[in-house]
């Protein structure tokens, strides 16, 4: 996706990072739970590392429509921002941080369904 400055909110289920690219264009990116973070031992290394103002690189899926999201979540009632990004990694620019799930948490899935 590129880097760029971000601001960080942390929420349930998902953290929110609102990430500016260097162009100006801004993304929503959906990252992984405070609760996860901590559960792999790496929350404190998250906050410090994730915080408003860091370079940070992104890679991801963008988000599927509403109603292609009905259909594995059928009361899915929201609006979708289509720039919210799913983060599969995340890393600083300068390489202090690192986080991206192991494989098997997240299996191939080419055909979006």
């Amino acid at each position: 996706m590129g880097c760029g400055g971000l601001r960080v909110r942390a929420s349930r289920p998902h953290n929110l990072i609102i990430l500016r690219l260097d162009d100006g264009t801004t993304y929503s990116v959906d990252w992984i739970s405070v609760t996860r973070l901590t559960s792999a031992g790496i929350i404190g290394a998250a906050k410090a590392a994730v915080v408003p103002g860091a370079r940070v690189a992104v890679t991801g899926y963008l988000i599927r429509d509403a109603a292609e999201l009905r259909k594995v979540a059928p009361k899915f009632k929201g609006v979708v921002n289509p720039n919210t990004v799913d983060a599969r990694s995340l890393r600083r620019v300068d390489d202090s941080f690192i986080w991206a799930p192991p494989p098997s948490a997240y299996p191939p899935n080419c055909d979006r369904k």
